[in-house]
């Protein structure tokens, strides 16, 4: 008798019909932060472009240290990924006319290239899915 109370428990508790909400780790929150970019008018040729960071209100603007790799030029569009950590960037080889989009970190470190664009079409534009 004690052993069919106990499995009757044990089949009530595992058939439990509350649910808890969870706390979804993968969430986003707005970073606040407003991307854009810098170009110089005058000069040597191609022109060029920093991207710089700030506050919604403009304070606090910096401008991201990235060593851009030889040959190459920002093709004046970048993104930030949702979480503000991942900077995506076009960058435009002048030479050969083909674009690429690197990433890199928000602080301009670890910039490596993530598409090739060997053909003859340029990538102008950068969005996301988020």
């Amino acid at each position: 008798m004690i052993a069919f109370s106990l499995s009757i428990i044990l089949f009530q508790i595992s058939c439990k019909t509350t649910v808890e909400a969870q706390n979804n780790s993968n969430s986003l929150t707005q970073q606040n932060i407003l991307l854009f970019t810098k170009e110089s008018l005058y000069g040597a040729k191609p022109y060029i472009t920093e991207i710089w960071t700030a506050n919604y209100d403009g304070s606090n603007q910096k401008k991201v240290p990235i060593t851009i790799p030889l040959g190459l030029s920002i093709g004046g569009d970048a993104k930030l990924s949702p979480d503000a950590k991942i900077l995506f960037i076009n960058f435009f080889e002048e030479n050969t006319n083909r674009t690429y989009i690197y990433s890199c970190q928000l602080d301009g470190s670890n910039l490596k290239r993530i598409i090739d664009n060997p053909t003859n079409m340029r990538l102008t534009q950068i969005d996301g899915a988020y």
